[in-house]
């Protein structure tokens, strides 16, 4: 029918994990990352997916299950990844500004070389992740949990932390955070926040 006329996208509306990966296999089939701009992407289960240079600026993905995912070289900068399971994931090289990612999962994950400057990680699980050369100016650490997080040559620059008594918080002197070599927190402008 030559005077349909393509419906309206409703970006409200979640697409469901068939639909996603239907769009993952199609976009790996003619090499072109996934197109997902300010889609509703929110609880879908996507462990595992490969999804290399992904645009998802703007997407959805509140409480999505993306544990084991490849998301190298993704762009989600202003994403809503609020409680997402990153657990083990590959985000090295992502592009995460000024993302929502407040309680969100990435134990072990590896966001190396990402940035994640202006990103909201209130509450978010660090633990094990390789953070290595990451940008993080003025990122909001406030309450993460970064055990045994691999800071090294990561931009920290104005970034805001606390330390909370009783849990592995950002507390310099009860874990084993690895800052990078001769950096000194306070001194580039990190804030203890109490």
């Amino acid at each position: 029918m030559a005077d349909e006329q393509p419906g309206e996208i409703d970006y409200d509306t979640p697409l469901s994990a068939d639909t996603i990966f239907t769009l993952i296999n199609s976009s790996m089939q003619f090499r072109q990352p996934l197109y997902l701009v300010g889609a509703n992407i929110n609880g879908a289960n996507l462990p595992h997916a490969l999804m290399p240079g992904a645009r998802l600026a703007n997407a959805k993905l509140i409480g999505t299950n993306l544990q084991g995912a490849f998301l190298g070289k993704a762009w989600l900068p202003g994403a809503d990844v609020r409680g997402a399971d990153l657990r083990g994931a590959c985000l090295s090289e992502a592009i995460m500004n000024g993302a929502n990612l407040r309680f969100a999962n990435l134990r072990k994950a590896t966001v190396s070389a990402a940035h994640m400057e202006m990103a909201d990680l209130r509450e978010a699980d660090l633990t094990n992740t390789v953070v290595k050369g990451a940008d993080m100016q003025n990122a909001d650490l406030r309450g993460a949990d970064l055990y045994g997080a691999d800071l090294e040559d990561a931009k920290l620059e104005g970034a805001k932390y606390t330390t909370v008594e009783g849990t592995l918080s950002l507390n310099m002197e009860h874990m084993p955070t690895i800052w990078p070599e001769g950096f000194d927190p306070e001194a580039a402008g990190c804030h203890l926040v109490d």
